[in-house]
């Protein structure tokens, strides 16, 4: 969904304010993430474990394992049955095992 399809649909069920609260936290991690892989070297300040989790989702969604509606029938394609188990390594199949 576009961000500003987002945004105006979450401000009406959320109210405008709170959905502006929701961007600006949202420009931040954005902003976290677009530093850390521009500069190409870990940040002088840690990252909170919510910013290490979203950054690796993020990065997962590049995956073409994790694409809606794909299936991959190769023998280097990663599956993982259980949620718990695709939780736990952020979504990440290759290299698990």
């Amino acid at each position: 969904m576009e961000k500003g399809s987002f945004l105006r649909l979450a401000g009406d069920l959320i109210g405008k304010s709170y959905a502006d609260v929701a961007d600006e936290a949202r420009h931040t991690r954005s902003h976290q993430f677009r530093r850390l892989l521009e500069q190409r070297r870990l940040p002088e300040e840690p990252w909170d474990d919510l910013a290490v989790t979203l950054f690796l989702e993020e990065l997962a969604n590049a995956d073409s394992n994790n694409h809606l509606g794909n299936v991959g029938v190769g023998e280097r394609e990663g599956r993982i049955f259980s949620g718990l188990v695709a939780r736990r390594n952020f979504h990440f199949s290759h290299g698990i095992g």
